[in-house]
Parts: C-alpha cells; structure tokens; sequence
C-alpha cells in the first residue's frame, strides 16, 4: 500500500498553498495520506531527518520511494503517485 507523508507547520505559507492540492490528489487517487505537523511532532520529523516544509514523502511496503521539500505542480504529485501505486 502507498502512504504519502506529508510533513509542514502552521505557520507555514508554502504548507498552505499546498496542503489542498496534496489532499485533493491523495483522496482522488485513493491513497492513503498522513498529514503530520512537523513541530508537534519532532520525534517523528527528526526520525525521516525533516530539515524544512512542506516534505513530501512517499513509502510503499515501508520503503521510501519519494521524497521532495518544497511545493511541487500538481502534475508531478500525480505523475509520481502513479508511478508508484
């Protein structure tokens, strides 16, 4: 099964542009997304080495297969699910 993780902060402006389109494709396309706030939980963020957001990561049968910090156009998430699913 493909997880996408997708780590940001409130307080992030890129997070928020970019939280809708990650929610929009993940639901779409049925898979399964983990939103985690990177300052609420650090163990987590310090365990995947999350050093700015929004970070994308993508794990298929716990292995990661994506990874990008930073926004991305809405056709490259897709593409790179797709890719992956």
């Amino acid at each position: 099964m493909l997880t996408v993780m997708y780590f940001s902060t409130k307080w992030c402006g890129p997070c928020k542009m970019f939280s809708p389109i990650v929610q929009e494709v993940c639901s779409a396309m049925g898979v399964n997304l983990q939103k985690i706030d990177a300052e609420e939980n650090r163990d987590l963020a310090n365990q995947y080495q999350i050093t700015g957001v929004p970070t994308l990561i993508l794990m298929k049968d716990d292995q990661l297969k994506f990874r990008n910090t930073g926004v991305i156009p809405k056709s490259q998430l897709i593409n790179t699910i797709e890719k992956w699913k």
